[in-house]
């Protein structure tokens, strides 16, 4: 699973192995919407490239655009108030097709809610151009531009609902700032978010009653989606309220434990079997696994 590790910034950081990803039930290619975040900490060139090989859409937000642009990859959307965004990497985008969907620096949203937006809101037969276009404070869904058809880009492969959301370079760099990540994706659990960083994978879980229609969310996570090894590193974590949570095949097993926001019970468990699963029966829940 693992292949090299490198340093950056004073610290370790260990690169997952090329093709490695997609071998996974969680990512399988062209089953996901890549959005590639701000931190300033960074992620491998070689995790972004392998992220954005197997998505059906890249979007940028923010600052992140100049990390992609950086390892030289294609991104279909940039949103955010653009503050951050190098005028280099912002006029190749704009000269490759890239749709640019600007927001007034003074909103209310954070640019990844802003980008959140946007991907629950793709419809199934979009097709991108390039012509920019602004977003406004408490953005909705209805807000957002259509597209017009172009012959030179392809549509979504699967309908919306049925792609998993994949967030990368989200963590690191000031610790409010990741829990606001937190925060944001816990709110968009029906939308199946995972956050793919260097050495380690969340994956939010809800019970069955969040969401609705085909817009429900994970409730269940066994290890073997994920492809971890026996004696993987999992910490689960209640975000947003008390959570219900049962782990089996793990070192410290739960049978329908309720852990509070942020309870330690759930920190440093261990993959003892290759069919442990985390079940979440009530409330939300980030998984967190450490490669």
């Amino acid at each position: 699973m693992l292949a090299c590790v490198r340093q950056k910034a004073g610290r370790t950081m260990v690169a997952m192995k090329k093709s490695a990803l997609h071998n996974k039930t969680l990512l399988q290619k062209g089953q996901y919407i890549l959005l590639v975040a701000g931190s300033p900490q960074g992620v491998s060139t070689e995790l972004l490239s392998e992220l954005a090989d197997g998505a059906t859409f890249t979007l940028g937000v923010d600052s992140g655009a100049n990390l992609v642009h950086a390892a030289g990859l294609k991104l279909d959307y940039l949103v955010g108030d653009l503050d951050s965004v190098d005028d280099v990497a912002l006029a190749a985008y704009l000269a490759d097709g890239c749709k640019v969907l600007a927001a007034d620096a003074y909103k209310d949203e954070t640019d990844l809610e802003l980008a959140m937006v946007l991907a629950e809101s793709l419809p199934t037969d979009l097709l991108l151009t390039s012509q920019p276009s602004e977003l406004g404070s408490a953005l909705s869904s209805s807000e957002l531009p259509s597209a017009s058809p172009s012959s030179e880009l392809s549509p979504v492969l699967l309908p919306v609902q049925d792609l998993s959301l994949v967030v990368t370079n989200a963590l690191g760099g000031r610790v409010d700032h990741e829990l606001a990540v937190l925060g944001v994706l816990m709110r968009s659990v029906h939308l199946k978010p995972i956050i793919v960083e260097d050495g380690v994978m969340v994956v939010f879980l809800g019970a069955e009653s969040v969401g609705d229609g085909e817009n429900k969310a994970r409730a269940q996570l066994c290890i073997n989606e994920v492809g971890a090894p026996l004696d993987t590193l999992v910490s689960v974590i209640a975000l947003g309220g008390e959570a219900l949570v049962s782990e089996m095949g793990f070192v410290w097993e739960l049978d329908y434990v309720r852990l509070r926001p942020y309870d330690p019970r759930g920190v440093s468990n261990r993959v003892q079997s290759p069919g442990a699963c985390i079940t979440v029966h009530e409330g939300t829940v980030a998984v967190f696994l450490y490669s």
